[in-house]
């Protein structure tokens, strides 16, 4: 497959779609039409086959996932001390933002080549690419995470919400909705009572309080809200790593308590990680402003700006950081830099629902990359061939043995 080729195809669906092309898209197609001898045939082709658009999309994941996994296996691996996973060819893109490795396992970038085109059109068999194979005596897999969520109401009742429950609460003036993988309070509840929106692992979902404030929340992670927000402020607690758009009210501000932290804004954006299983509860800014306290000692935060708390210490002095790698999980995406393999693992387990068992010592490697949260754990876990680690899915548990 030459990579000379591999712009035409996208040119050729964006015809097929009846989409405008640029005018780099239109010299490319000019010139493909006067060097390609059946041409015209292949696009009137494009324009009357439904199978042979069906084809080109499946080719086009196979393509994708296979060159992934083995730009994937490309990269360089060393476990001396404390090292670190740096790519291991310049052909693979870097993060404009992260001097780090990105791979993407299911980019839409169209890949290939002219020439499979024609061999369908022709009638010959094209050679497909195989799926993952397991390997190291891999029997089993876990699927990813999805949008599920327990609505925990002031009688103690547990609501299992997903895509099919709908009404939850309905009175004259306050309805309690989950829709579209979002549970939403809206008008005014004559009786204030406290509810808790919780996600096991493997799980993710969307909230609206009865203020307007949007949260997200990750896997294992909940949070505590009153049904209606009154008097002079607004207080909610959490656990796990949530995600947060508050809404303006410079009368009320908004507190969020996490682990003896307290964060208070008055309207803004920012992320909070206070999993019990991590060192430190870490809070990132977007935009706005924050005020983080424990023990009577607080910092301000700015957008882009991060601050950690641990179980014993004060807030730290504001560092900046990379957003878009605290917010990759809101985006659907695994992001990693400089991450140890430990912590590799527990986000894995929190994501996949399992419980990573480690047959002999933790290994000392550091990771940079990012994939998408939608792959099986099969798939993530081809990556680490190079690694040196082994491992195995038994059930809900995934064995590592350096």
């Amino acid at each position: 497959m030459s990579s000379n080729n591999e712009p035409i195809l996208g040119v050729l669906y964006k015809i097929h779609q009846q989409q405008p092309l640029t005018p780099e898209e239109e010299a490319l197609l000019n010139n493909w039409l006067r060097e390609t001898a059946d041409a015209a045939g292949i696009l009137e082709q494009l324009k009357e086959d439904k199978e042979l658009v069906a084809y080109l999309k499946g080719r086009l994941d196979q393509e994708n996932e296979q060159r992934a996994l083995e730009r994937f296996r490309s990269m360089a691996f060393s476990h001396t001390g404390n090292a670190e996973v740096e790519a291991a060819t310049p052909a693979i893109q870097k993060h404009p933002r992260s001097r780090y490795l990105v791979w993407g396992w299911a980019a839409a970038i169209l890949v290939i080549a002219v020439a499979s085109v024609a061999l369908w059109k022709m009638g010959k068999p094209v050679h497909k690419t195989d799926a993952p194979v397991l390997t190291n005596n891999q029997q089993q897999d876990a699927l990813p995470g999805s949008d599920r969520a327990i609505l925990t109401l002031a009688s103690g009742e547990k609501v299992l919400l997903d895509s099919s429950h709908r009404n939850i609460i309905q009175q004259k003036d306050f309805n309690v909705t989950n829709r579209d993988n979002q549970l939403d309070y809206t008008g005014s509840s004559s009786v204030v009572e406290e509810h808790t929106l919780s996600t096991p692992r493997g799980g993710q979902y969307k909230l609206l309080l009865p203020d307007g404030t949007t949260v997200w929340l990750n896997a294992a992670s909940s949070i505590t809200y009153p049904t209606a927000f009154t008097g002079d402020s607004r207080k909610v607690k959490i656990t796990g790593e949530l995600y947060f758009e508050v809404a303006k009210d410079s009368k009320r501000p908004f507190h969020v308590m996490a682990n003896g932290m307290e964060v208070q804004v008055l309207g803004t954006h920012f992320n909070i990680n206070a999993y019990d299983d991590e060192k430190d509860i870490k809070t990132t800014l977007l935009e706005g402003s924050v005020k983080v306290t424990r023990d009577a000692a607080s910092v301000i935060l700015r957008p882009g700006e991060q601050t950690s708390v641990s179980h014993k210490s004060k807030p730290s002095q504001p560092i900046s950081v990379q957003t878009e790698e605290v917010m990759a999980w809101k985006n659907g995406t695994f992001f990693f830099n400089r991450t140890p393999f430990s912590e590799v693992m527990r986000q894995l387990s929190r994501w996949y629902d399992v419980d990573v068992i480690y047959e002999k010592e933790i290994p000392t490697i550091n990771f940079g990359g990012e994939m998408k949260r939608d792959l099986n754990l099969s798939q993530v876990l081809e990556g680490f061939d190079k690694m040196g680690v082994q491992f195995r899915i038994e059930g809900k548990k995934l064995i590592i043995a350096p």
